[in-house]
């Protein structure tokens, strides 16, 4: 079991390691190189569809108050902080949020309904902006006058330019219960920053809301509100138990953060799914050595060393997961002490951390 969804570049090398073989994948430098180019194509695509505006409405023209939601965890798995923010008051207007549910719907009604396969590990009824002309000129307008600047002050380690942001995929999505669209389950978002827009609320659903895990509570914001995070926080869209609701979600990249150690994780995934233990290791550990707090590549290089035979090394990198709070997220935690409990030498040892699984198992209940 491997954490993190593949991005696009993720499946893309995913599918590359498929069709090689037994070749060998291009050296690390070289997939450094490939890095920046694709993050640079991104960048360059994410302009072309939100470009800057000169009528971007400056935030200082709406007075908003915000609400962090704290988790229990120390930190997430990228060194990013894994709670989740909403603003208090509407930063969009109610005509703005219904005419994007307006053209969203008659797109769907035109192009032959809501999409399930954009996002084929996670599926969500949505469409894309790319598919909304009049929502995407709207979104550009208020992103680098409005968002850009939100998103600065809330997170600044990940942000500190605000005009660095840039949207790498932006859709509406529709929760319908009558259709059992009602949720979607914990995961990770494959981008640096998550924005969701409520386009609804006033009576429309019960339920729903924005769920990052070890958090106290959903975030929930009225119509027209904000909630982001990082996107390496794991969270879940809580379920609707009546009616419809609708947000507008952007992943986010940054302009001047290529994440080497994102695109290294996703790609040891895929080449340990391949079975290619040894160029595995060496990828986790690239992504390691850019961001020793990658929790996830802690936890899958455990997994490597231990399918390798080498029981002292997977227990140095599954106790280096465990000691990196916050981002593995329950059920993870507990396949990560299991597998410490798997390569300990002595079998009081092993008992204890599993004690510990049993544990971790009853507070997450």
């Amino acid at each position: 079991r491997m954490p993190p969804p593949l991005s696009a570049l993720g499946l893309a090398f995913a599918l590359a390691v498929g069709a090689r073989g037994a070749t060998t994948p291009p050296s690390l430098g070289a997939r450094r190189a490939a890095h920046v180019q694709a993050h640079a194509k991104q960048c360059q695509d994410a302009l072309a569809l939100y470009p800057p505006t000169e009528s971007a409405r400056a935030l200082g023209t709406t007075r908003v108050t915000t609400r962090a939601i704290a988790t229990g965890g120390g930190g997430g798995d990228r060194g990013v902080p894994v709670g989740v923010l909403s603003t208090n008051e509407p930063v969009f207007s109610r005509d703005a949020c219904e005419a994007v549910i307006a053209e969203a719907e008659a797109e769907a009604a035109a192009g032959g309904g809501w999409s399930t396969t954009r996002h084929s590990r996670h599926p969500a009824a949505d469409v894309s902006l790319e598919r909304l002309p009049r929502t995407r000129a709207w979104l550009s307008t208020e992103l680098h006058g409005c968002l850009a600047p939100l998103l600065s002050t809330w997170f600044p380690a990940l942000l500190p330019e605000p005009s660095a942001l840039r949207v790498l995929d932006g859709f509406v999505v529709r929760y319908l219960w009558e259709a059992g669209q009602i949720e979607l389950p914990t995961h990770r978002d494959g981008s640096l920053l998550t924005i969701n827009i409520a386009l609804n609320g006033d009576g429309a659903f019960d339920g729903g809301g924005t769920l990052v895990e070890h958090a106290a509570e959903r975030a929930v914001a009225q119509t027209g509100g904000v909630i982001a995070h990082a996107s390496a926080a794991r969270h879940a869209g809580a379920p609707i138990r009546r009616g419809v609701r609708y947000i507008l979600v952007a992943f986010c990249i940054s302009a001047a953060n290529v994440e080497h150690g994102r695109r290294f994780l996703e790609e040891g995934v895929a080449l340990a799914a391949a079975g290619r233990l040894g160029e595995a290791e060496a990828t986790l550990r690239a992504a390691i050595g850019d961001d020793p707090s990658l929790q996830a590549a802690h936890f899958n290089l455990g997994h490597v060393l231990r399918a390798k035979g080498q029981p002292s090394r997977a227990r140095a990198s599954y106790e280096a997961a465990l000691s990196l709070d916050g981002g593995l997220g329950a059920s993870r935690y507990q396949e990560a002490i299991i597998g410490l409990a798997s390569v300990l030498p002595r079998a009081a040892a092993a008992l204890a951390v599993a004690q510990r699984a049993v544990a971790a198992d009853g507070a997450s209940a």
